[in-house]
């Protein structure tokens, strides 16, 4: 069964929702309020779950020839909802607008591209960045990919109320496929993304980027070549710590935690084994944390010691020996 988990800082379970289908990148509203879930891409349901009163409050079902591209984030009003979106005939990006308390979905703008993924809202509300993954699905053929030779993933800020792109960059040719899915940004703006390689096998394409709010190109993250191919060209989630200092990356496929320093340029801090990580976010109460779940169960608070070295704490999962936890984390506001 899929369900969406509620559970406390220690990793005590508080709440869990049956889910239609696997969920993917969830979202909390700002006032604490809502919680969204939307399915796991290509996929046509998004939960909503009310977190005072502890109940899936309904199902939202996306319309005629668009599904949920797997995460959504809230605007500043905690009611208005703006989702990933593919209109699939059209082969084309959108953003989908929603109304949580009517369960409506109430207009939409274009992404700017192919496969949007995840999304962040600025800090004034106004506009969203999204990653143009690149991959056009369609909900007839699975998860099938259907146009890697051909796709070029970006990055896009677009104006929410106009769909105004106010700005916008792209990788280098010959890095085309490497699909841009996942990722967080500082309180600068500057934008920490990771990447998924879907080129020919034995590459060892770029999987981090950062991305300068306004800039041209995400420019590449250097690692070291060891690390990189330990990531088994796939990064999973994307989280930067509260003050904006420290950035980390999951990869479920290689089993790696990376830590970057952003106040010095991405450099690599520290990197760390875990078996199938993915779920990935900021601790909301400390500075220098986040917490890592992975699909054994188990939930870790991940911080940097003074020595410089990464620490991975186990604490409590909710129910270790039936959780398998799937996908990202996400927090309620302090």
């Amino acid at each position: 069964r899929c369900r969406a988990v509620l559970a406390d800082g220690d990793g005590r379970l508080l709440f869990e929702a049956v889910l239609p289908g696997r969920g993917h990148g969830p979202a909390v509203s700002p006032d604490g309020r809502w919680a969204v879930v939307p399915a796991r891409r290509p996929g046509r349901f998004a939960a909503v779950i009310d977190l005072e009163a502890r109940t899936l409050a309904g199902l939202m079902q996306s319309p005629p020839g668009r599904h949920f591209q797997g995460h959504v984030v809230f605007a500043p009003d905690s009611r208005t909802l703006i989702a990933t979106e593919n209109d699939f005939e059209a082969g084309r990006g959108v953003l989908g607008l929603w109304d949580i308390e009517r369960r409506e979905r109430t207009g939409e703008v274009a992404s700017d591209g192919v496969g949007p993924h995840q999304l962040l809202l600025d800090p004034g509300g106004r506009a969203v960045t999204v990653a143009n993954g690149g991959i056009l699905t369609h909900p007839d053929r699975d998860r099938a990919k259907l146009n890697i030779p051909t796709m070029r993933p970006n990055l896009r800020r677009i104006e929410i109320a106009t769909g105004k792109i106010l700005a916008g960059g792209a990788l280098p040719d010959a890095h085309h496929k490497v699909s841009l899915r996942h990722m967080d940004a500082a309180p600068d703006g500057t934008v920490l993304v990771g990447g998924q390689d879907e080129g020919p096998a034995g590459g060892d394409a770029p999987l981090v980027f950062l991305w300068p709010m306004g800039g041209d190109s995400p420019p590449i993250l250097e690692l070291p070549i060891p690390d990189l191919r330990r990531l088994d060209r796939y990064v999973g989630s994307v989280a930067v710590d509260r003050t904006g200092r420290l950035g980390a990356t999951a990869s479920p496929r290689g089993g790696r935690v990376l830590l970057f320093d952003l106040a010095r340029g991405g450099a690599l801090v520290d990197a760390l084994s875990l078996a199938d990580a993915c779920g990935l976010v900021r601790d909301v109460t400390r500075d220098g944390t986040f917490f890592v779940s992975n699909g054994m169960g188990r939930l870790y608070r991940l911080s940097v010691a003074p020595t410089g070295r990464a620490v991975m704490e186990s604490i409590a999962g909710p129910r270790p020996s039936a959780a398998m936890w799937d996908n990202h984390l996400a927090t309620r506001p302090a």
